[in-house]
């Protein structure tokens, strides 16, 4: 995909593509597959989200799997993806060793829980609603 800072300014808000572009430096992208129309990437911010990319009609769209994107559309993790890929087509790009540490803490965390029963699981969710209420929303609990 060859994108340029004029592409990305129709997707992505300026406040958004500068933290983006903070993110890209720190090198906290990973891209996963890069295409002419679409990049499919993960990137790491308060968690490791998925991110995509999509080149079509000229028109730049994509999706991101952090809160933001679902509450207010293209978000920083949209913009790291996009310099990251800039960067691949230009020179290459690889991510920082403090993410590929990150996506291992992730993952491995990721493998403890799958082997925890759904009753474990279930005391865990519970003890965090406990200490804060407003998690409830992160379940999709809506009450009686």
């Amino acid at each position: 995909m060859n994108l340029s800072d004029a592409s990305l300014a129709t997707l992505i808000d300026e406040r958004y593509r500068k933290r983006g572009k903070e993110y890209f430096s720190a090198g906290m992208v990973e891209l996963i597959s890069v295409t002419a129309t679409k990049i499919t990437a993960k990137c790491a911010g308060t968690r490791l989200y998925k991110t995509a990319l999509k080149w079509q009609n000229r028109r730049l769209s994509g999706e991101c799997s952090c809160p933001a994107f679902e509450s207010f559309g293209p978000c920083k993790h949209m913009a790291a993806v996009a310099y990251a890929a800039v960067a691949h087509n230009r020179t290459g790009y690889t991510p920082s060793e403090t993410y590929r540490q990150y996506k291992k803490e992730h993952e491995a965390l990721e493998k403890y829980l799958m082997k925890k029963s759904k009753t474990e699981l279930t005391h865990i969710i519970m003890q965090m609603i406990e200490d804060d209420p407003d998690l409830q929303h992160l379940i999709g609990w809506e009450g009686d």
